[in-house]
C-alpha cells in the first residue's frame, strides 16, 4: 500500500472510531453523585464549588485535576485543601481555554458544575471507556470503542494465537501513562510475568510494587492498573506459581469484561475487575497450569484434566481425564488437548484431542505419529478450521473438523535464548496465512528478516516478506531476545527491537523511546501498547517503568514555534535587581551553571544542627505512592541566595522559602505540577519549572507571581507516576545565566515529537531561541541543562548559548555533567540493585565517572554505587569505602572538605542517615552528624559556614561548622 492509500486507510478509521464513540454514549439525567465516592483513577472536576471539591478530595484512591477561570479561585480552592489536608491526589489549575488539555481516554471520572462551561465533544474526547460524566445535570456513560480489541488470557485469547484483532493500534509515537518503577526490582527477566487486559483494567502478576523496596526476599503480587491512565485500582498478594527465570509468561489469570480468574495454588478464585473482591472461589485437587474464560464458561487445565465451572464457580459442569495433559487451547466452538505419553514400541506419542467445550464430550482423537514424535509438543495457535503443533523446530497443521494432518514443515525461527518457549518466535495466524519467520537476521543494522505466509491447509507458500530498513541503532541490534513475536492486522511486532515491520511492504518501523519488557514484550489492547520495568542496558532506551504508548501523530505541535510569544504570560513588571551575588550563595542546583557541587565558602571542623523544619511527609494518595515506587525524592535538594533557602515538597508542586537563619516559613507558591529539582534564584527572582510543563518566575521576596512560560510545545497533560504532567514535563533546576533562562521540556528525544530546548530573557520571559535535538544522535533523556563555557548542554548535546545553534562538532571529548541513560535527577539505583547494570545510572564529567560527582579547580570526588567506595581523585589518593548497607546519597566538595551525605541502611531510608566532613588532604573523617531519615538524592547545598540537607523524612536541616 502506498503511503498516501495508508494515510487515508488510517483517516477513515479515525472517523469511524469517533463516530463509533459518539454513538455508544449512553446519557441520563442525574444530580446525585452518589457512588462517586467509590471511584478509583482520574477525576477532571471543571468548576469551583469548594464542597464539592472537598468531597472529592475525601477519596484517597482518585487523583484530581481540577480547573478553573480565575487565579484567585485557585488560590481560595487551595487554600482551603491545605487547610483540610485532603486524602486525594489534587492539582487546581487556572484554566481559561475552549479545550481540555488532557490526552484522549484518559479521565474514568468528569464533573463539569455549568454544562455550557465547555463543549460536550471535549468531555467525550478526554473521558475514558467505561467512564463517567456528570455534565451540569446529565449522567454520560462512555462505551468501548468496536474497533479496539482486549488481551484476556495469557496469549490473547483462548486460542493462543499472539495476534489482536485491535484495529487502533499503529506505531507507538508516544507515552498516554507512564508509572514506576523504573527497573526491575526482583528478577531482571521475571519481575512481570502476565499481563491481561478486559474492561478497561489491566492485571499483572509482579514483584515491582512498593511494598517490596528495599526487601532481600520480594513477595508477588497481583495488581490492577487502569488500562487507560495507569493509575493502581487495587492489588492483592499473590500466591500462585511464579514463574522465574526464564522469561517465560504466567498462564494462570483470564479476565473478561467483569472478572478476572486467578489460579492460585489451592483454588480458583473470581475477582471483581475493579475493587479485587473475591466473588467467588472453588478448591482445586490439582494445581492449576492454564485459565480460560469462554463467555460464561470457566475452563481449567491441570495436569491430568480439563475442568469447565460456571461463571459463579459454584458448580464443576464436567471434567475431562486422560494421561497427561500438555496443552490446551479453544475457540467458540471447539476445545483442543494435547494427552502426551508413550506407545507400547517406548516412543513419545501425542494424541489431539478435540472437546465441545459446552458439554465436555469428545467430538475425536488422532494419535499424531509418525508425524509428531518430539518429546515436548506445544498447540502454537488453533482457529475456526485449523490446529497447529510445534516441536522442537517443527510446525504441524491438522484439520480442526476431524484431526487430519495436513501438513508439516521445519521451521528455522529460533527464540534469542534457547531457554525460551519456540510459540515466542513469531508463528501465529493473521490475514488468512500461517506466518512464520523463516530467515532470522544478521545481529547487524542493516540486517534484514524474511518471512513467509503459508497456506493454511496445504502449507504451500504464498507470500514472501522481506525486510527493508534499518534496526534501531543499538549495541544489538536484530536481537529478538526472550520476547513474545506478535502481530496485528497491519504489523508484525518485534518487542525486544521496538519495531513494527509492516505485514504489506516490509519496511520495518523503529523507535527507540522504549522497548518490550522482558518475557511479555509488548502487549497491545485498548488501541494502546503496553510494557513494563526491566534492567536491560544495550538498547539505550530512554523512557522507563510500567507504561501505555499511543499511536497518535503529534509532530504538527512543532509548527506553532513561530508564535513562541503566545505561550507567555505575564502577571506583574518584574524589577531586576543589579546587586553582585555572594560568593557564599548556593543559588542554582548543583552551586553553579556547571553543577560541579563546588563551593569555595571555609568550613569549620566541628558539625552543629542550627535548625531543623518538617515541611511535608509521605502520604497514602495515588501521586504520594507512585512517586515512592519511582524512587523519586520527597523534597528536593536546597538553593540559599541572600537571606532565604528555597526547596519544594516535589509531589505536591509546592515551593518553599525559608528565612536561612531561623528557619522559619516565610512563603509558599503551588505550581500546577511536580517541581523535581530546586529553583535557581538570582536578582532578585526565583526561577523554576514544572512538570506541567511551564517556567515560573516569582520574586524571591514575596512569591508574587511575575510571568509564566510554556516551554512544552502545547498544552497536553498525560498521568504519570500516579500525578497529572505534561507530555514535555520541565526540569524544576532551569539554568540561570547572564540574565538568560536555560531549560528543556520532553521525555525522549524519538517520543511525542521530541525534545526542545529554549532560552529566554530571565527579566520579561520573553523568549530569545529554542532549538530541538538530533534524535538520531541524542543518547539519554530530557534532563536539566548545564553550562560549559559559552555553550549550553543538554545530555551529549551541545547548543550555542547565544544562538541556540546546534553544534554538531562533537569531535572533542565532552568534559560537561551527563547523566547516562537515564539522566542527572535518576535515582532508582539508591534501591534497587539492577538499576546499576551497564552503566546506566553511571554519571560522567571531567574524566571521572561515578554514581555521584564533586569537583573543584584540583580535586574530584566521585562516588561508586557497587563498590561503596568513596574516591577522592580516583586511584591517586584516597578510597574511602563504606560499610554495608550504609550508602552515600549526596555529594558536594569545597577547597578542603568532601561533604558526604548518606543513609545508614539503602533498604529503609526511615532508620537514619549521616552528614560527614571528609578532608581532602587526609582522607579522614573530621566531624559526623545523624540524621533521622536518609538525605535526598543529590540533597545537599553550601552557604557560608552552614551545610543545608533536606531528607526523605520532608525535613530541611541546617548544619553549621565551627573550627
Amino acid at each position: 500500500m502506498n503511503p498516501a492509500g495508508r494515510s487515508k486507510t488510517r483517516c477513515g478509521k479515525f472517523i469511524v472510531s469517533l463516530l463509533s464513540l459518539l454513538l455508544c454514549i449512553s446519557t441520563s439525567n442525574a444530580q446525585d453523585l452518589d457512588g462517586v465516592k467509590d471511584t478509583r483513577g482520574f477525576c477532571l472536576y471543571l468548576g469551583q464549588n469548594a464542597e464539592r471539591l472537598q468531597q472529592l478530595s475525601d477519596n484517597e484512591n482518585l487523583l484530581i485535576h481540577c480547573l478553573v477561570p480565575e487565579l484567585k479561585a485557585v488560590q481560595n480552592l487551595q487554600s482551603k485543601l491545605d487547610e483540610s489536608k485532603s486524602g486525594a491526589s489534587v492539582i487546581i489549575e487556572r484554566w481559561t481555554d475552549s479545550h481540555l488539555p488532557h490526552a484522549e481516554n484518559l479521565a474514568n471520572l468528569i464533573i463539569v458544575d455549568e454544562a455550557d462551561s465547555i463543549a460536550r465533544n471535549e468531555i467525550e474526547r478526554v473521558l475514558a471507556p467505561n467512564g463517567v460524566a456528570f455534565i451540569g445535570d446529565e449522567r454520560i456513560v462512555k462505551s468501548k470503542n468496536p474497533n479496539t480489541d482486549e488481551w484476556t488470557h495469557q496469549w490473547h485469547g483462548g486460542d493462543g494465537s499472539l495476534t489482536t484483532q485491535d484495529r487502533e493500534i499503529d506505531i507507538p509515537s508516544g507515552i498516554q501513562w507512564l508509572s514506576g518503577p523504573l527497573f526491575a526490582m526482583a528478577g531482571r527477566k521475571s519481575s512481570t510475568q502476565t499481563l491481561v487486559s478486559a474492561g478497561g483494567v489491566n492485571f499483572y502478576v509482579t514483584q515491582n510494587v512498593l511494598e517490596n523496596v528495599g526487601q532481600e526476599t520480594m513477595d508477588q503480587y497481583l495488581v490492577a492498573r487502569d488500562a487507560y491512565n495507569g493509575i493502581v485500582k487495587w492489588q492483592r498478594s499473590w500466591n500462585g506459581p511464579f514463574v522465574t527465570g526464564d522469561g517465560e509468561t504466567n498462564p494462570r489469570l483470564a479476565a473478561s469484561s467483569s472478572r478476572l480468574f486467578a489460579a492460585g495454588p489451592t483454588s480458583l478464585m473470581a475477582l471483581d475487575i475493579y475493587t479485587g473482591e473475591t466473588i467467588g472461589e472453588s478448591p482445586v485437587e490439582q494445581p492449576i497450569e492454564q485459565v480460560f474464560v469462554l463467555d460464561n464458561l470457566i475452563l481449567t487445565q491441570s495436569l491430568n484434566s480439563i475442568q469447565a465451572l460456571d461463571f459463579n464457580l459454584e458448580n464443576t459442569l464436567w471434567s475431562f481425564k486422560d494421561g497427561t495433559i500438555s496443552d490446551f487451547r479453544l475457540t467458540r466452538d471447539n476445545a483442543f488437548v494435547v494427552v502426551s505419553g508413550r506407545s507400547p514400541d517406548g516412543r513419545f506419542q501425542h494424541k489431539l484431542v478435540c472437546i465441545d467445550p459446552q458439554s465436555g464430550s469428545e467430538e475425536w482423537r488422532v494419535n499424531t505419529q509418525p508425524n509428531v514424535e518430539s518429546a515436548r509438543v506445544k498447540l502454537n495457535f488453533v482457529t475456526e478450521h485449523y490446529v497447529s503443533l510445534i516441536a522442537h523446530g517443527h510446525l504441524h497443521m491438522y484439520s480442526a473438523s476431524d484431526g487430519q494432518h495436513l501438513w508439516s514443515t521445519t521451521t528455522d525461527a529460533r527464540p534469542g535464548k534457547d531457554y525460551v518457549d519456540e510459540r515466542f518466535v513469531g508463528h501465529f495466524f493473521q490475514n488468512g496465512l500461517v506466518w512464520m519467520l523463516a530467515q532470522n537476521s544478521l545481529r547487524e543494522f542493516d540486517g534484514q528478516n524474511v518471512w513467509v505466509g503459508l497456506d493454511p491447509q496445504t502449507g504451500e507458500v504464498q507470500r514472501e516478506l522481506k525486510t527493508i530498513g534499518p534496526w534501531p541503532n543499538t549495541a544489538t541490534p536484530a536481537k529478538m531476545g526472550c520476547q513474545l513475536l506478535i502481530a496485528s492486522d497491519r504489523y508484525i511486532i518485534i518487542p525486544r527491537q521496538a519495531t513494527f515491520v509492516d505485514f504489506e511492504t516490509g519496511e520495518k518501523h523503529p523507535f527507540k523511546f522504549t522497548r518490550g519488557g522482558c518475557g511479555l514484550g509488548f502487549v497491545p489492547a485498548n488501541g494502546l501498547v503496553y510494557s513494563h520495568p526491566h534492567a536491560c542496558g544495550c538498547f539505550s532506551e530512554a523512557i522507563r517503568g510500567f507504561m501505555g504508548m499511543h499511536s497518535n501523530k503529534l509532530d504538527d505541535i512543532w509548527g506553532n514555534e513561530d508564535n513562541a510569544e503566545a505561550r507567555l504570560e505575564i502577571f506583574a513588571e518584574t524589577n531586576i535587581h543589579s546587586t553582585s551575588e555572594d560568593d557564599g550563595d548556593w543559588p542554582v542546583y548543583r552551586a553553579n551553571g556547571e553543577r560541579s557541587a563546588y563551593s569555595s565558602v571555609d568550613l569549620g571542623q566541628k558539625l552543629n544542627e542550627r535548625w531543623s523544619v518538617p515541611l511535608t511527609e509521605w502520604q497514602s494518595s495515588v501521586s504520594s505512592q507512585a512517586w515512592r515506587l519511582r524512587s523519586g525524592n520527597l523534597l528536593t535538594a536546597p538553593t540559599v541566595s541572600g537571606d532565604a533557602v528555597f526547596v519544594a515538597d516535589v509531589d505536591a508542586g509546592k515551593l518553599f522559602s525559608l528565612d536561612r537563619t531561623t528557619g522559619q516559613v516565610r512563603w509558599e507558591f503551588h505550581a500546577s505540577g511536580r517541581i523535581d529539582s530546586p529553583p535557581s534564584v538570582r536578582q532578585g527572582l526565583c526561577v523554576f519549572g514544572s512538570h506541567d510543563g511551564y517556567i515560573y518566575c516569582l520574586e524571591s521576596a514575596s512569591s508574587q507571581l511575575l510571568w509564566k512560560y510554556r516551554a512544552a510545545p502545547a498544552d497536553r497533560r498525560i498521568v504519570a507516576f500516579g500525578n497529572v504532567e505534561s507530555t514535555w514535563p520541565v526540569t524544576g533546576t532551569v539554568l540561570f545565566d547572564e540574565n538568560m533562562i536555560f531549560t528543556a521540556a520532553g521525555r525522549a528525544p524519538d517520543a511525542d515529537g521530541g525534545i526542545v530546548v529554549r532560552a529566554l530573557d530571565a527579566a520579561s520571559g520573553h523568549p530569545i531561541w529554542s532549538s530541538k535535538v538530533d534524535a538520531s544522535q541524542f543518547r539519554g533523556v530530557c534532563d536539566y541543562v548545564v553550562k560549559d563555557g559559552n555553550v549550553v548542554c543538554l545530555g551529549n548535546q551541545r547548543f550555542d548559548a547565544i544562538t541556540g545553534a546546534l553544534l554538531v562538532d562533537q569531535s572533542s571529548e565532552l568534559t560537561h555533567l551527563q547523566g547516562g541513560k537515564v539522566g542527572l535527577l535518576e535515582a532508582s539505583w539508591t534501591k534497587h540493585d539492577l538499576a546499576l547494570r551497564k552503566d546506566i545510572q553511571t554519571w560522567s564529567a571531567q574524566g571521572a565517572s561515578g554514581q555521584l560527582l564533586a569537583w573543584s579547580p584540583k580535586t574530584t570526588a566521585s562516588y561508586n554505587a557497587e563498590a561503596n567506595m568513596l574516591s577522592i581523585d580516583g586511584e591517586f589518593t584516597h578510597e574511602l569505602p563504606l560499610e554495608s548497607p550504609s550508602q552515600l546519597t549526596a555529594l558536594v566538595i569545597t577547597d578542603s572538605y568532601i561533604v558526604a551525605a548518606g543513609g545508614v541502611d539503602r533498604s529503609d531510608e526511615t532508620r537514619g542517615g549521616f552528614v560527614q566532613l571528609i578532608d581532602l588532604a587526609s582522607g579522614k573523617v573530621k566531624a559526623e552528624l545523624t540524621l533521622p531519615a536518609e538525605p535526598v538524592f543529590d540533597g545537599l547545598a553550601l552557604s557560608g559556614n552552614c551545610i543545608y540537607v533536606s531528607t526523605q523524612a520532608g525535613q530541611l536541616h541546617c548544619l553549621c561548622t565551627e573550627d
